[in-house]
């Protein structure tokens, strides 16, 4: 859905997968605490990868993608 925001009529940019990937989610671990520090490396890329898609994007999409973005910072807050 991002790649549809950040390139629309690009060929694929609104297909979505019918299934995930075979190994694209990480397996949780069973501990609170781990499962706690993997949300939060999960998070802080996540922070990176919305960075990037906001610099990459066209004009017209920069307030949407600032407002995800901004949207997004706030759990990494709240994982604190």
């Amino acid at each position: 859905a991002l790649a549809a925001l950040l390139h629309p009529g690009e060929p694929g940019a609104d297909a979505s997968p019918a299934a995930p990937s075979p190994g694209g989610t990480p397996a949780v671990p069973a501990d609170p605490a781990g499962a706690l520090a993997a949300l939060r490396t999960a998070e802080r890329a996540g922070h990176g990868s919305a960075a990037a898609a906001c610099l990459a994007a066209p004009p017209e999409r920069a307030a949407l993608l600032g407002s995800i973005a901004a949207a997004r910072a706030t759990h990494g807050e709240a994982l604190r």
